[in-house]
C-alpha cells in the first residue's frame, strides 16, 4: 500500500482526542493535535499530518508532522517547511519533462525535535517518505482532489 490522502474517522478523531498529542507548534501541553484529515500509510503506519502555521508573522511557514498512526505510542516528528516557488519558466520546463501539472518545491529548514527520528530507520529514510508522502499530499491534501504533481525537496543541514 501507499500514502493516500484521507478524513478521519470518527473513531480515528476519538484516539487523537484520548491520545493527548501535545500540538508540536506550541510548547504548552494543553493544545493538543488535532486534525480532520491526513495523507496515510496504513500499512506502514505512517501518516503525514499539516499542523498548520505556528507564527503569523512568518505565515509561509508550515509545521507538518510524521506520526505512527498507532496513537497511544505518541510517536512524532515535526519539521518546518517553506514553499519555495520556481520561476514560471524553470516550472515549464519541468512540467514538461516530468509530465505533471504542478511542481512543488519544499524546504525543510528545521526538525523539531530530531530526537524524534526514532520513527524512521534513518535520515534517509525520512526524506524518501516525505517526498513519498507529499507527492499524494500535493497542495493541501483534499482526499477529493487527485492531483498530477512532482515534488522536490531542499533540505538544510541538521
Amino acid at each position: 500500500m501507499s500514502f493516500i490522502n484521507q478524513y478521519l474517522t470518527n473513531k480515528e478523531k476519538q484516539a487523537f482526542a484520548e491520545a493527548k498529542i501535545a500540538d508540536p507548534r506550541w510548547n504548552l501541553p494543553k493544545y493538543c493535535l488535532i486534525p480532520y484529515k491526513w495523507t496515510v500509510d496504513r500499512e506502514r503506519n505512517i501518516a503525514l499530518v499539516n499542523c498548520g502555521i505556528a507564527d503569523r508573522e512568518c505565515y509561509e511557514i508550515k509545521t507538518f508532522a510524521f506520526l505512527n498512526t498507532n496513537l497511544e505510542k505518541k510517536q512524532i516528528l515535526s519539521f518546518q517547511m517553506l514553499n519555495s516557488y520556481l520561476n514560471q519558466t524553470e516550472e515549464e520546463i519541468l512540467k514538461k519533462k516530468y509530465n505533471v501539472n504542478l511542481i512543488l518545491n519544499w524546504k525543510v529548514i528545521k526538525i523539531v525535535n530530531p530526537k524524534n527520528l526514532n520513527i524512521f530507520s534513518s535520515y534517509e529514510e525520512f526524506v524518501k517518505l516525505l517526498l513519498e508522502a507529499l507527492s499524494v499530499y500535493g497542495v493541501n491534501g483534499n482526499p477529493e482532489l487527485i492531483s498530477n504533481v512532482k515534488v522536490f525537496i531542499e533540505l538544510d543541514k541538521f
